[in-house]
């Protein structure tokens, strides 16, 4: 099953601890939304420059809640420290028989953190 991955740019502090939590959610014949089971799934997400030919970081991903969709990708200070201005990710899952889909996509904006 092919999909379009969703599109999600964002910014964040450089030198900054960042996490955000994200529910998946896969839309039905009928057009309406269903949380996924994420149970044996597997995320993974990474950040890498635009030609994709230098990886910043893997995010790390936290299972909150694996029957209700819910997941939160989290980077450590020491990862957005070296982050240039513009950074580009994806989160992809893989499913308990090996399919591959990537979910999201997008652009992270860096902003200067001036305090350490």
């Amino acid at each position: 099953m092919a999909i379009s991955p969703a599109l999600r740019n964002f910014t964040l502090q450089r030198g900054a601890d960042w996490s955000e939590q994200y529910i998946f959610k896969s839309t039905q014949a009928d057009g309406s939304e269903v949380v996924m089971d994420l149970t044996g799934f597997t995320i993974s997400a990474q950040a890498w420059n635009q030609n994709r030919d230098y990886k910043f970081a893997d995010f790390a991903v936290v299972y909150d809640d694996r029957p209700n969709g819910k997941i939160s990708l989290v980077l450590t200070d020491e990862q957005t420290v070296i982050f240039p201005d513009e950074v580009f990710y994806d989160v992809l899952l893989t499913t308990a028989s090996g399919l591959k889909e990537h979910y999201i996509e997008g652009k992270i904006t860096v902003s200067q953190g001036y305090t350490r």
